[in-house]
């Protein structure tokens, strides 16, 4: 079946997977526990100024792809991605990859908090 031009997807079953495994600690951090975890380590970090690279980061990837965003300008839509990004010993923010597809579980309690 068909909807406005865009086939219908049924979720695939990890997506509806409702026993989240626990990932292990570490995986998914708040920027507050990141910026502890670097202090006891000895480290520093600029949250404003990684936060503001992240954010320059995402706003480059929308305005490279808004023309292929929603084609048809269908109303009251939305598609979700999902965004990974690394820090180098320096700092520096890098882009890993865009998801298209991102799992949105609740398998850690920072990601509990945020789709709760």
């Amino acid at each position: 079946k068909k909807t406005k031009g865009k086939p219908e997807r049924e979720l695939e079953e990890d997506e509806l997977d409702e026993d989240d495994e626990e990932q292990e600690e570490g995986n998914n951090l708040s920027m507050e526990e990141l910026n502890a975890f670097l202090e006891e380590e000895g480290m520093s970090m600029n949250c404003d100024g990684v936060m503001k690279r992240i954010h320059e980061i995402i706003v480059k990837i929308f305005l490279s792809v808004w023309k292929k965003l929603n084609p048809l300008r269908e109303k009251n839509t939305f598609e979700v991605f999902g965004l990974d990004f690394l820090l180098d010993e320096e700092m520096n923010v890098w882009l890993i990859e865009v998801n298209t597809n991102p799992y949105i579980g609740c398998s850690s309690g920072l990601l509990k908090k945020i789709f709760t």
